[in-house]
């Protein structure tokens, strides 16, 4: 049985950072929305040869195994009475369905001198974060913009050849063909990933304008596996840390498990620990925030979303809208948003979500990382986002941090 290892390249180092802990579950629940494959977590204790031995094990098929940090994982079939087994073993934290994961959709669908230029007649989501007062359609930014930045969006695909990337958009794997190998120009077969990752680098509808975005493939159409989620995450993290790119790189993570997940949450926790930050969508069921992974995970930094008026969008109460919550860090736009499609490499799309907020506010990370210097971890983005950020002024934050996102222009 041959078993793909993605192996980190440099020694693990402990976090300087202290953060809640997140409980743990060693129970295997059966549940609709799960593919039938199972995910298993080992103890960040246990020795390779430990690992080794349940990959040998005779009353499994293993699939692919996740390992970076002190995460290590890996998923397949196994049967009852292996699952019993696993679960009763001391180096096994969780033991979890391979559950399905989704695009956020709606239900219906610093003192640093600054080279600012104004551009008039923007979007209104980049006028937003680049004005005190809210109604502007004026992008105020610095020139630099994102350069030197790179966003890993893990998402449906992008469409790379489309013209709001100017070549900034890459390929880099795609979780179901297990392919580091591009075919053709557009993997995206729904749009929300080509919009997302605009978001984040577009020319005209991105933040960050200069910054480079990654295709990490992980949705088909608008929803995939955990396995497959996983797979991607364990790609980008690698790839970061191979490159040495913890201090210029971000993962943009515009989606949902369809329930809590122990495994999601100690992922983002293992790579939050080597330094790479997670933006996470809070959810768009105008609920706690704390329903649902990886938003949940006090690690990543879980964006809420605004209307035009910076009230936190609540269109149908308790159905659609931001979700809400301690676990937000900030607010950012997230109604009526304008960026690429998928359909051609001209056309554009408007979707409403915390899908759209979240690569707003991880392209203002890659703006800030760049036009200041610095920010190198996850607590110095998180912090220097919420001393920019415009306080008290969302309008029914229902008990989260009162923060929206704002570019420092001085506007």
């Amino acid at each position: 049985m041959k078993v793909q290892v993605l192996q980190l390249l440099l020694a693990i180092s402990a976090s300087s950072v202290a953060a809640p802990a997140i409980s743990l579950s060693k129970s295997f629940i059966k549940r609709q929305d799960t593919t039938g494959q199972y995910i298993v977590q080992l103890d960040a204790t246990s020795t390779p040869e430990s690992f080794a031995s349940h990959l040998s094990r005779r009353d499994q098929n293993v699939k692919k195994v996740f390992q970076f940090g002190n995460f290590k994982a890996y998923v397949g079939t196994f049967s009852e009475e292996a699952l019993a087994e696993l679960t009763a073993l001391p180096e096994v934290l969780s033991v979890e369905p391979d559950q399905i994961i989704h695009i956020e959709r709606p239900p219906n669908e610093a003192s640093v001198r600054r080279d600012l230029v104004t551009e008039t007649n923007a979007p209104w989501h980049l006028g937003d974060i680049s004005h005190k007062a809210a109604g502007s359609t004026d992008y105020v930014f610095d020139e630099g913009a994102g350069e030197g930045q790179t966003a890993y969006v893990l998402d449906g695909g992008i469409r790379i050849s489309h013209e709001e990337f100017e070549g900034r958009a890459i390929f880099g794997y795609n979780a179901l063909t297990d392919s580091t190998v591009q075919n053709g120009t557009n993997t995206d077969t729904d749009g929300h990933g080509t919009h997302v990752a605009g978001l984040i680098a577009g020319r005209r509808y991105g933040v960050a304008r200069k910054a480079t975005v990654v295709d990490v493939k992980i949705l088909t159409e608008s929803s995939g596996s955990s396995a497959w989620g996983m797979a991607g995450y364990n790609w980008a993290v690698n790839d970061i840390i191979a490159k040495g790119a913890q201090n210029t790189s971000v993962i943009n993570l515009s989606l949902s498990a369809t329930g809590p997940s122990t495994l999601w949450d100690n992922a983002v926790i293992a790579a939050y620990e080597l330094g790479i930050a997670s933006f996470a969508a809070a959810g768009n069921n105008d609920g706690p925030a704390s329903e649902h992974t990886p938003a949940r995970v006090p690690q990543s930094i879980t964006v809420g979303m605004t209307d035009p008026d910076r009230s936190r969008t609540s269109i149908i109460t308790d159905i659609y809208g931001s979700n809400w919550g301690p676990e937000v860090d900030v607010f950012a736009p997230g109604r009526d948003i304008v960026s690429a499609d998928y359909l051609s490499d001209t056309s554009l799309h408007t979707r409403t979500g915390t899908s759209m907020a979240t690569p707003i506010t991880a392209g203002l990370a890659c703006y800030l990382r760049a036009l200041e210097g610095g920010l190198g971890s996850p607590e110095e983005i998180r912090a220097r986002l919420v001393e920019l950020a415009h306080k008290d002024v969302v309008k029914n934050p229902n008990g989260s941090p009162n923060l929206l996102v704002y570019n420092g222009s001085g506007q």
